[in-house]
C-alpha cells in the first residue's frame, strides 16, 4: 500500500499537471473537437466508462440537457448520433445518493461545459468530466474537504477529461485514475518521452473529422 507521502506527493503530482495541461478554468474559445459514434461501455465503481460487453440496454444521447440513468457495472450502448464539440460541451458521469434494488446508480449526461456548474458535498465523491479543454467550474457545500483534479486518459494515454474528487489523500479515496495517469507518466520518463497531451488536440487546426466516441472509452487492461 502507498505512503501517505507518496499518496501526497502523486495527489500534487495530478494537480499541477491538470493546471499546466488546461490552464484557468475559463471559457476562453478553444479550438473545436468533435466527437460521435457507438461504444457498449459499463460504469466501474470509480464512475469511469469502460468498454463492456452484453448490451442490456440502448441509450442517446442527441443534445445538450439530455441524460440517463444506469447501474454500475451494467453494460449499455451509448450513442452520440449527432457530433457534439468538446469545445462547448462536456460528457459527464456522476454518482447518484440513493442506491437502487440493482446497486450503486450513476447519471450520465450531456451539459455545456460553461454555463453550469457541478455541485460536491460528500467525501470522496467523484464526477467524471469528459472534456478535455475545460476544468468544470465546482460548488462545494462541504467545504472541510479539499477538491482534487486528475486528468482522465483514454485509449492512447492522451487527456480526455477531468476526474474532479472531493476529499484528502486517505486509503479510503484512492483514486484508479490517478493511479494510471501516475504509471503512464512513470513510463514515458523512462523512455524520455514528452508529458502526456490533451487528446487530439491541435489548438490552431481543429480536426476535419469527428473523432468516435470509443476514442474515449478506457479498456481495462486484464487483472
Amino acid at each position: 500500500m502507498m505512503s501517505m507521502k507518496r499518496m501526497n506527493s502523486l495527489y500534487l503530482i495530478a494537480v499541477l499537471c491538470a493546471i499546466l495541461i488546461h490552464g484557468c478554468s475559463t471559457c476562453d474559445p478553444v479550438a473545436s473537437l468533435y466527437v460521435e459514434g457507438i461504444d457498449t461501455v459499463s460504469v466501474n465503481a470509480e464512475g469511469m466508462l469502460e468498454q463492456a460487453k452484453k448490451v442490456t440496454a440502448k441509450y442517446s444521447l442527441k443534445a445538450p440537457g439530455e441524460s440517463f440513468v444506469v447501474v454500475q457495472g451494467r453494460a449499455f450502448e451509448l450513442s452520440v448520433p449527432n457530433p457534439i464539440d468538446l469545445s462547448t460541451y462536456a460528457l459527464v458521469v456522476s454518482k447518484i445518493d440513493s442506491v437502487g434494488p440493482g446497486g450503486q446508480y450513476y447519471k450520465v449526461a450531456l451539459r455545456e461545459s460553461c454555463a453550469l456548474f457541478i455541485e460536491m458535498s460528500e467525501k470522496c465523491q467523484v464526477v467524471n468530466w469528459y472534456n478535455p479543454y475545460r476544468i468544470p467550474e465546482v460548488r462545494m457545500r462541504n467545504t472541510s474537504h479539499q477538491l482534487v483534479t486528475t486528468p482522465l486518459l483514454g485509449k492512447t494515454n492522451e487527456v480526455i477529461g477531468y476526474e474532479v474528487r472531493l476529499g484528502t489523500t486517505d486509503d479510503d479515496c484512492q483514486s484508479e485514475a490517478l493511479k494510471r495517469f501516475s504509471q503512464v507518466r512513470e513510463s514515458l520518463k523512462k523512455q524520455n518521452k514528452k508529458e502526456v497531451v490533451i487528446f487530439k488536440a491541435i489548438r490552431s487546426t481543429p480536426r476535419k473529422s469527428p473523432a468516435q466516441l470509443a476514442e474515449l472509452i478506457v479498456v481495462r487492461p486484464p487483472s
